[in-house]
């Protein structure tokens, strides 16, 4: 019985060694696929990432197109002096633009001046009122409210009062008594 079932092994064995071999022919293939397939998975993680992100590798900043600074220049000279700010954040080459085009670049605001004095000059009153509507007088700095409010009171801007520090809005005596 045992030397029957050695010689039906020793059959099937020789039957099935070609049908094995494809076998594992097939079986390494898909494993070459899978592991294709995950580095194009990865691939694609990482270029979903960076789309994410918005960030750029060194070698493509080194593609970025840039406008012309002379373009940027008449862009400057046509902004409205209180939304400059907001282009100026967004780009280099626009301050840049900004000095060609005869603006004053004002980066730092000074409150004191070199002979001590305070200078309130570059604070203009959109300015206060920008920062008069963002203050929430329960967590900003009294201190911080307190100088909007000088500058205000030493230009005449008599509107950022009415509108933002009225008793109906803001009791002015908040920030004033601190």
């Amino acid at each position: 019985m045992v030397s029957t079932k050695k010689r039906r092994r020793r059959a099937e064995s020789t039957d099935t060694e070609p049908a094995f071999k494809a076998l594992r022919q097939e079986n390494e293939e898909l494993r070459e696929e899978r592991d294709r397939s995950r580095e194009e998975v990865e691939g694609l993680k990482l270029s979903n990432a960076k789309l994410e992100a918005g960030c750029q590798t060194p070698q493509e900043k080194d593609k970025e197109v840039k406008l012309p600074t002379e373009v940027w220049a008449i862009i400057a000279k046509k902004l409205d002096k209180n939304d400059v700010c907001s282009f100026a954040l967004v780009s280099k080459q626009l301050r840049e633009a900004q000095v060609l085009a005869g603006r004053k670049l004002v980066t730092r605001p000074r409150w004191k001046n070199k002979n001590g004095g305070y200078s309130v000059s570059s604070f203009t009153e959109d300015w206060c009122a920008y920062w008069s509507r963002k203050f929430n007088v329960r967590y900003t700095d009294p201190k911080v409210i307190k100088c909007v409010l000088n500058v205000a009171a030493r230009q005449g801007y008599v509107q950022v009062f009415k509108k933002y520090w009225s008793h109906r809005n803001s009791p002015i005596k908040w920030t004033m008594g601190r």
